[in-house]
């Protein structure tokens, strides 16, 4: 039996390898076979071999294979007829087959669990990916009985009958000719004896593997007593030597040794020349060196580089490429895949060969599609959630489909936006049409409208949605449409082939592709097999910087090797929960747990760095945004790298000082940004011309008062509010409606008495409720909301009704004209008031308010610090103290409306009253019968022009319109321009 070979994981493994090739089996290549655990180091292998001047050429090389292929071929070989690949969706399929014919229950036979393909297939995923691990580790499966209390029921059945499940469903796979990668496994270990022999007389060198599997160690260890096979390790050279303590992460080599009695040697002695390392560097060593071994001149340089989050990393990662002319022998590796495209916007512009997968589920396609499922998902029999019609019509990939040069859409799309926000909750696609539109631009909209909403709505089955994916892909890469954009986005067109060539055909052609389900769970099937798919990248030719996932640098060696997002969450990485099998459970099933992946994990992160000449690890430590806030801490492994070279130095190492880099953003003087807006001229001319031509209101004066700087977006920009549709109410809409009912309610009443508490109240909860239920709205609101609006405003009317005092009506919505002076210049002054009446021989004002009212404090009128200034004119002094004349203040239209009655009408109302609708009508007055008449009149008649006066010549004279902050701001329509945040 050949002893394992030992290459030094300081040395370059394929150069090594391609050295035992030519030295050993040169001229007789046709009986070999080169066997990796990955395709990855087969293409940098055939590199080598073709560039080094020993191999004679040409030359029939090995055949050079991944385990996978290997096990595949012989399954081919062993079986009478060639077996069929099996899809995950048939997989499901036939699991659920299999349980329902052997009668597995929640309690026994008799409750045979579950009944429907729908209910099952989550399941059926979960419990076909454990199948296919225990067909790779050869392990036939035991039932797991009373695991009640750690697995959910429907676990706890199917664990149960586990031991039936694994047997009926591998005689089902093979009673139908169908195959999976685990039952190829599975098939070749059961008949390992055979499959050595059909490999015949081939020589195998089995290269790089770190922990066998079942169905590898039942082919591996026949093959190797019979001296079939070489082994090659690319480990720590302490495995091979006796004495020394090997690095923890090569504990699975050292349990393959012991249980197969086998010996370790190393591949290079004192009769030949060691071989080749990188580059021939002689400085490099084992960093974990027993401590008693003379220390070397020189280590493997190793910088930490510690960072706030990923923009800092970056940061850090482009000032070290930029660093070095030549990058050729470089390697960015990342733990996370989703990293991989903030990398490549970072990256120098120099040859980049990414050879990794990336997720679909991170492109634009999937977020396309995504929203589309979503859009069915909250399909109403009134159409589709405006919000989610919305983020469709958004969507890149369908704003900018093309006619010829043009994008049609984009002002289509505009238009149907602002229709959209200003209609129903739920729209109907097919409803809305554009006044004028080019016809051809038109069609196009039709067909998004077919691709994107008409094709999914009935989608009951997988072959059903299989259909409407394929017409979205048709309309996506329709030449006419799309502009080229495939050519130039390739990662984009890389995701759209997957769906093309993967995921579209395994919907249609599956077992259960004809299988009628709810429509939520085939748009469930879809997003899962989405999510499942990765776009793989090639890296050809090898040269140039190389961008890699961690798993595909196994046998891999570089000259220099950044490490990104090294926390522990990417290394060794934070295990998902599984509902099927919990890793305790995984034990008794004898499948390799935590413990055994985080060791391939950690024996592929200290190989990778021990054959690099230079390795930058960096990894963030700043507070991940979450539900539950953390910070992002190192791994583990790479605290375990700081700890030795601090006991190596005797001391601890600081962040900052050498080799640990704080990575710091440059701190330079920052001006804070001020929202404020100076008054120009022109302001000043849009101003002058709104109150040459709409006069001034006691709404414009309280707009300045409260903010000058909503002012100024109100007034004096075309900005509007952005238009909502109302799901959850519309409080002015709502007390538009309330003002509406109440004048139409009292209209008839005009002119005649109404005695305390003699309203007709059920004529106006009835008038109220039928307005309300036409409101649009109110057919917005979830029903619950409108329950409640609809019996709090019944109790709130009735409430108006009997707090009503007696009193004669008199006019309605009254309109207001006046004149306001200032500095010599005439202003129109204007108003509504919503309702006079005659009270005990005197005139009131009455407002209605469904909120709260704002009336001046008790104080205000001979308030010195105001009036003084109001007095002297002083409109710095006043613009200064305006939040405290706004707080006291409240407001100036009611004072403001008495004034402009009196003016107008030639007689003066007695007081003002506030209605407040939201206490059932309680009424509050502006001053009060305590109020003294001579008082009241002098602040009817001379303060409240004079102070109108005051805040309009404020308006005109301010430098700057400046943000007040305030307990408002929450619901200011302004607040995402303004930017401002409330002084807590």
């Amino acid at each position: 039996m050949n002893p394992i070979t030992v290459i030094p994981w300081d040395r370059d493994f394929l150069t090594g390898l391609a050295t035992q090739l030519l030295e050993r089996f040169q001229g007789r290549f046709e009986r070999l076979i080169v066997l990796f655990p990955h395709r990855r180091p087969r293409r940098y292998l055939l590199d080598k071999l073709a560039s080094d001047e020993r191999l004679a050429k040409p030359c029939i090389l090995p055949r050079i294979l991944s385990i996978d292929e290997l096990f595949a071929e012989l399954a081919g070989r062993l079986t009478d007829s060639p077996l069929r690949p099996l899809s995950e969706l048939d997989r499901v399929g036939m699991l659920h087959a299999v349980v329902k014919r052997i009668g597995a229950g929640l309690r026994g036979p008799g409750n045979p669990f579950p009944a429907e393909v729908k209910d099952f297939f989550p399941w059926g995923l979960k419990l076909s990916a454990l199948l296919e691990e225990l067909f790779q580790q050869d392990v036939t499966a035991s039932n797991l009985d009373h695991v009640q209390d750690m697995v959910m029921p429907t676990a706890a059945a199917l664990l149960g009958s586990l031991k039936a499940i694994q047997k009926a469903y591998r005689e089902e796979l093979l009673a139908t000719g169908a195959s999976t990668p685990g039952l190829t496994r599975s098939l070749v270990a059961a008949d390992a004896a055979r499959a050595v022999e059909l490999l015949g007389d081939r020589q195998v060198l089995a290269c790089g593997f770190h922990a066998l599997t079942g169905g590898e160690e039942a082919l591996f260890k026949p093959l190797w007593r019979k001296n079939l096979v070489e082994i090659l390790w690319h480990t720590d050279p302490a495995v091979a030597t006796p004495g020394e303590t090997p690095h923890w992460s090569c504990e699975e080599h050292l349990r393959w040794l012991k249980s197969w009695k086998a010996k370790a040697q190393l591949a290079s002695d004192e009769k030949r020349s060691p071989l080749p390392s990188w580059r021939t560097r002689t400085d490099q060593f084992s960093l974990f060196t027993a401590a008693q071994a003379p220390e070397p001149p020189r280590r493997a340089k190793i910088t930490f580089h510690q960072g706030f989050d990923l923009h800092s990393q970056l940061m850090a990662l482009r000032r070290e490429l930029d660093a070095s002319a030549d990058t050729a022998g470089y390697a960015v590796v990342l733990p996370d895949t989703s990293m991989l495209m903030p990398v490549l916007h970072h990256l120098p512009r120099r040859d980049v060969n990414v050879s990794m997968g990336f997720p679909m589920w991170r492109s634009p396609l999937f977020k396309l599609i995504d929203t589309i499922l979503r859009l069915q998902d909250g399909r109403m029999p009134g159409g589709y959630h405006w919000r989610e019609v919305i983020a469709l019509l958004r969507h890149p990939l369908v704003k900018l489909l093309r006619i010829g040069e043009e994008t049609p859409l984009r002002t289509l799309f505009h238009d149907w936006e602002a229709a959209i926000r200003r209609g129903e909750k739920y729209v109907d696609p097919a409803a809305w049409s554009p006044n004028e539109a080019d016809p051809a631009a038109e069609e196009l909209r039709l067909k998004v409208v077919r691709a994107c909403f008409t094709r999914f709505e009935n989608a009951t089955t997988p072959r059903a949605m299989a259909r409407a994916l394929m017409g979205l892909a048709e309309l996506l890469l329709d030449p006419e449409h799309s502009g080229g954009r495939w050519e130039r986005f390739v990662i984009d067109a890389a995701c759209l082939s997957g769906l093309i060539d993967q995921v579209i055909p395994e919907l249609y052609d599956s077992a259960v592709s004809q299988e009628e389900f709810p429509p939520e769970a085939v748009r469930s099937m879809a997003r899962e097999m989405l999510k499942r798919q990765r776009v793989p990248f090639e890296a050809d030719p090898l040269s140039g910087l190389q961008v890699l996932g961690m798993l595909e640098t196994r046998l891999l060696t570089f000259e220099r090797v950044f490490i990104l997002g090294a926390t522990e969450e990417a290394l060794p990485g934070t295990p998902r929960p599984d509902p099927l099998l919990p890793d305790p459970l995984r034990q008794a099933l004898g499948l390799p747990g935590q413990r055994e992946r985080d060791l391939t994990a950690a024996h592929t992160f200290y190989r990778l760095i021990q054959g690099a000449r230079e390795v930058g690890i960096l990894y963030s430590s700043g507070i991940q945004p979450g539900v539950l806030d953390g910070k992002s801490l190192p791994s583990r492994y790479v605290e375990q790298l700081i700890w030795e070279e601090e006991k190596r130095r005797g001391r601890l190492i600081k962040p900052g000082e050498e080799p640990r880099r704080l990575i710091t953003m440059p701190m330079r003087g920052v001006h804070p940004a001020s929202p404020a807006v100076e008054n120009t001229r022109a302001c000043r001319m849009k101003l002058a011309t709104h109150l040459r031509y709409k006069g001034v209101s006691p709404t414009l004066l309280d707009s300045f008062l409260r903010c000058p700087l909503a002012f100024f977006y109100k007034y004096l920009t075309p900005l509007e509010p952005l238009e909502e549709v109302a799901e959850e109410g519309d409080p002015p809409a709502l007390g538009e409606l309330v003002h509406e009912t109440l004048q139409d309610f009292f209209r008839p009443l005009l002119g005649k008495p109404v005695e305390a508490g003699g309203l007709d109240g059920a004529k106006l909860t009835q008038m109220f409720t039928r307005r309300l239920a036409e409101a649009q709205f109110f057919r917005q609101m979830p029903a619950h909301a409108r329950r409640m609006l609809e019996r709090t405003a019944q109790r709130r009317l009735a409430g108006l009704v009997r707090n009503t005092p007696q009193c004669t009506p008199l006019e309605l919505e009254k309109r207001l004209r006046a004149k306001l002076t200032v500095d010599g210049e005439r202003y129109d002054l204007g108003g509504i008031i919503d309702r006079l009446d005659q009270r005990g021989g005197e005139l009131v004002i009455l407002d209605y308010k469904t909120g709260q009212p704002k009336k001046p404090a008790k104080k205000f009128w001979d308030d010195p610090d105001i009036w003084d200034v109001v007095d002297a004119s002083d409109t710095a002094a006043g613009l200064s103290m305006l939040p405290y004349l706004s707080e006291k203040l409240g407001s100036i239209q009611m004072p403001l409306y008495l004034h402009a009655f009196a003016q107008s009408e030639g007689r003066e109302a007695s007081d003002a009253v506030f209605v407040c609708l939201g206490k059932d009508g309680e009424e509050s007055p502006l001053f009060g019968a305590e109020a003294d008449a001579d008082e009241r009149e002098e602040r009817i008649g001379e303060k409240t022009p004079r102070l109108a006066g005051f805040i309009l010549k404020m308006m005109l004279e301010t430098e700057t319109f400046a943000p007040e902050p305030s307990r408002t701001c929450a619901w200011c329509a302004f607040r995402q321009a303004c930017g401002a945040e409330r002084d807590e």
